[in-house]
């Protein structure tokens, strides 16, 4: 094995990652900042502490999930790019269903999806950056 490329492909993997969580964060701030409007008290430094938050929340579950999920997918030569979208929902999904409990209604349903679809953004840019062109 040429190292060279081992160090190479970590490189590339763990670059991939980061602009993942960041752009996930990214997702989640404009779909946060919705909340943030319709409460009547923007301001700017409350966008930046909610994209602080959202993307460390994001690299948590991105670290504890996305991870395995991708070495499964991996392991099994199951990757496309739908499963890494629809697994990046399904993670993305966690804090907001730990966050509401068991409330239920369109409120429950919005701060769910908020988590969704930054998560679903998290597995697009993933497949796009690092996986896309492996071959898999």
């Amino acid at each position: 094995m040429n190292m060279g490329t081992a160090e190479g492909s970590m490189a590339r993997y763990i670059g991939a990652f980061i602009i993942a969580v960041l752009a996930s964060g990214l997702a989640a701030t404009a779909v946060g900042s919705f909340w943030i409007i319709r409460e009547g008290a923007f301001r700017a430094n409350q966008l930046f502490g909610l994209w602080f938050m959202v993307t460390c929340v994001a690299a948590f579950c991105a670290t504890a999930f996305g991870i395995p999920i991708f070495c499964g997918l991996a392991a099994l030569k199951r990757e496309f790019a739908l499963g890494y979208i629809v697994a990046g929902f399904a993670v993305g999904l966690i804090p907001g269903y730990v966050m509401i409990g068991r409330e239920q209604g369109t409120e429950a349903l919005f701060i769910c999806l908020s988590g969704g679809i930054p998560g679903a953004v998290c597995g697009l840019v993933w497949w796009l950056l690092a996986r896309r062109h492996t071959g898999a």
